[in-house]
């Protein structure tokens, strides 16, 4: 018998078989899952059980109709009310609203996600690699999955058979390790636009994520031990998707908690961040809560990007993202023989692992490493 007498309560309930959604984990396929509301009587607690199975079925039935296009249109809807509750970044919903309506739905959208074959997949991936360089497109396709696992979790229709997506075999043939040393970052910051020199000089002597640094105010810095609080962020928000940030989400969440941290600022850097300091405090109307870089406006990520490709354009060297000057930062201390367990703090990352993917190894440090056989 299906409904059951709960003698603490003095009240019915059901249990109901259902597809298990953690089958993947703990190997079982099905589980009986008790109703979440107990009843009077036991007739009541049977017709809850009734609509509660037509529910279900009616569910599994949605989902054998459904196409991929109504399926990745309702999984944004989701995740874009996850953004306005902080629940999610508004980067992470833009990533995820790009690939799903430029890639998957123009490519698969048409297909009943019942119908869907492991051969769509495959062609999907093969697609992706084409199109996109290794990394970018093993994290669009990863986008994809969420798509799908959505799908099984609320209308518990099986997927396909799912590949594993193809591996990069050659990892050096995607370009050659992307830095740049001090003695170089010396010369080429002279070629910098003035008013961006300080947030140049803050991504490569205190490795700040783009966000972190255009996100800074002067309550964050604390002059006695010459550091800056990192708590905050700005992400552009595409003006289509979220009118109401006009352009910008600030104050957002940084990358991860470990992303929470106190930096403190080398002196070279030190000195220009006091100057700063000092001449924005000689403005009118000076706050606290002014931008570090910036002033009573701060300065876009895309303004960042723009002046970190100028001013290698100009100083004649290979061209860099703000990111990679971040890896920079890494590379140094790590070449200077520092500790990984105290990159990985200075760098916000919650363990040394990270460090492996952008922390390199200058050439010559190899080299002097093999003097220990001499």
């Amino acid at each position: 018998m299906s409904v059951h007498y709960n003698e603490k309560k003095k009240k019915y309930y059901y249990r109901m078989r259902v597809k298990n959604p953690n089958f993947m984990i703990d190997g079982k396929r099905y589980i009986n899952k008790q109703s979440d509301e107990y009843y009077t009587s036991e007739k009541k607690a049977k017709n809850a059980e009734a609509l509660a199975k037509a529910k279900r079925d009616d569910d599994q039935n949605i989902g054998n109709l459904l196409t991929i296009e109504t399926t990745c249109m309702e999984y944004l809807d989701i995740q874009k009310r996850a953004v306005r509750n902080n629940q999610v970044k508004v980067s992470t919903f833009q990533l995820l609203h790009h690939v799903l309506t430029k890639l998957v739905i123009p490519k698969l959208g048409s297909i009943k996600y019942s119908e869907l074959t492991t051969e769509n997949i495959e062609s999907f991936q093969k697609f992706l690699l084409e199109n996109r360089k290794h990394s970018t497109a093993s994290k669009y396709f990863d986008k994809f999955l969420e798509n799908i696992k959505f799908c099984k979790r609320k209308y518990h229709v099986k997927p396909p058979y799912i590949p594993p997506f193809p591996r990069k075999n050659d990892f050096k043939q995607f370009g050659k390790e992307r830095y740049i040393d001090i003695d170089n970052f010396k010369i080429a910051i002279s070629f910098a636009e003035p008013k961006f020199v300080l947030v140049l000089s803050a991504l490569f002597y205190c490795g700040l994520r783009v966000g972190e640094s255009t996100s800074l105010t002067w309550e964050k810095v604390d002059f006695e031990k010459q550091g800056l609080f990192i708590k905050d962020n700005i992400y552009p928000a595409n003006r289509k998707l979220f009118p109401e940030y006009n352009g910008f989400k600030h104050n957002d969440s940084p990358k991860t908690e470990s992303s929470v941290r106190f930096q403190p600022c080398p002196p070279s850097f030190w000195k220009i961040l006091l100057v700063e300091y000092e001449r924005q405090k000689s403005i009118p109307g000076f706050k606290s809560t002014w931008y570090v870089f910036g002033g009573a406006t701060f300065f876009t990520p895309l303004a960042v990007r723009y002046n970190v490709k100028k001013m290698l354009r100009n100083a004649n060297m290979p061209e860099l993202t703000p990111h990679e000057l971040r890896h920079s930062y890494a590379t140094h201390l790590t070449n200077e023989g520092v500790d990984s367990r105290v990159i990985a703090e200075l760098m916000g990352h919650a363990d040394e692992s990270e460090l492996k993917r952008y922390a390199h190894i200058k050439p010559d440090k190899k080299v002097e490493a093999l003097k220990v056989f001499e």
